[in-house]
């Protein structure tokens, strides 16, 4: 049976914009095509402020594909759509309402005398890229109600249980999902000890990893370059070093690294896969969605609620939470960590355990009760 590393109770897509190429005559299309759209839009009574935001909705999507519409597939769109919702935080009303103006502009330029322009000039037939399966459907009165939290330490423990137990079964019944339950062990833990946006786990390199040159104890893995930080609007991916603090992390990178991944690697993988760390089943580079459909899934086989609350995106703010707690680290690192420009986005993932209140409460009472004894003591001898 292969060795299961354990992880202990108190656990801490496509490159994202630049620009469209330039292409003055695609760029030129594409404003034909959007004014097509505004003219039928406003014949239906839609007041100008409504579709000014919905193409602002088309063209977010166009620079985070760094593509043109007419050349987006299935993948750029559910890649878009787990940003949105992991990397952005949008509320679910939002994310439809996006996904609504996306397909309302695909539908209508497949609809339109644009569609023969793109097949003839282009040579591009238009891929159905939206439809029922990878939209989210309106069930609920109000969607802005969810608060995306931490996974508390039980439930931290119960996740990673959960997904062991089913590595040992899958092992034990011969079950295909052996290899993908591993790679996933090492996906959420990699996320949990290092505060990684799923855009950037899913563009990690193997050779991203790096010594610490101060504490070699961590091997190869003491470090990690992520290439694919949340940009600023318009500019290109920010770049961060972010150091490995737990042994534990190391130890599991090196096993999946060594045992797990080259079983990943087949004819079907690109050239430009070769270097990537996770793969899909197929070989390919994994996506964002396939991360956020799996975190899901193993949610609901430990029993946590799988409703919004609880994304991959909490695993984040697990780690930023639970290292402070632990007194590993303070704000201002943590943020640096995780990429935070300021503080103040860092406290908002701060989910503090009343345990950890009261202790800092007590820390600072006896500290100063100490000082006020002491003086005391210094008056009374003198």
């Amino acid at each position: 049976m292969a060795k299961i590393l354990p992880i202990k109770a108190e656990l801490t897509r496509q490159p994202k914009p630049q620009r469209c190429p330039r292409d003055k005559a695609q760029e030129e299309l594409f404003d034909l095509t959007m004014a097509g759209l505004a003219n039928r839009v406003k014949a239906q009574g839609l007041k100008i402020e409504k579709i000014a935001k919905s193409r602002a909705h088309v063209v977010e999507f166009m620079e985070y594909s760094n593509k043109f519409p007419w050349q987006w597939k299935s993948d750029d769109f559910e890649d878009f759509c787990a940003h949105l919702a992991d990397d952005l935080g949008n509320s679910t009303a939002t994310q439809r309402k996006k996904q609504s103006d996306i397909k309302q502009y695909l539908d209508y330029v497949r609809d339109s005398k644009y569609t023969r322009v793109i097949e003839q000039e282009l040579g591009i037939v238009l891929d159905l890229i939206c439809h029922k399966d990878n939209m989210i459907v309106h069930k609920v009165e109000n969607d802005n109600t969810t608060h995306r939290r931490k996974l508390t330490r039980p439930e931290l423990k119960l996740f990673f249980n959960t997904l062991d137990d089913h590595i040992i079964f899958c092992e034990n019944t011969g079950n295909k999902n052996f290899q993908p339950a591993q790679r996933d062990k090492a996906i959420f833990a990699l996320k949990t000890f290092y505060g990684l946006r799923t855009n950037e786990e899913s563009h990690i390199d193997i050779d991203d990893f790096a010594p610490n040159p101060d504490y070699p104890e961590f091997g190869n893995f003491g470090r990690l370059e992520v290439w694919y930080g949340k940009a600023t609007k318009g500019s290109n991916p920010i770049h961060r070093t972010v150091w490995c603090t737990d042994l534990q992390c190391a130890q599991i990178i090196q096993w999946y690294i060594t045992e797990v991944r080259p079983l990943f690697i087949g004819r079907n993988t690109k050239n430009e896969d070769l270097k990537a760390l996770f793969f899909s089943e197929r070989g390919a580079r994994i996506s964002n969605r396939s991360i956020q459909i799996n975190f899901k899934k193993y949610l609901r086989m430990a029993g946590l609620p799988d409703g919004g609350a609880l994304v991959p995106h909490s695993l984040r703010k697990s780690f930023v939470s639970n290292d402070q707690e632990d007194g590993h680290t303070n704000t201002h690192f943590a943020g640096k960590q995780v990429g935070h420009k300021y503080s103040a986005t860092t406290h908002g993932y701060e989910e503090f355990s009343d345990d950890f209140y009261k202790k800092c409460r007590d820390d600072t009472i006896n500290r100063k009760l100490e000082k006020y004894r002491k003086r005391r003591r210094d008056e009374d001898s003198s």
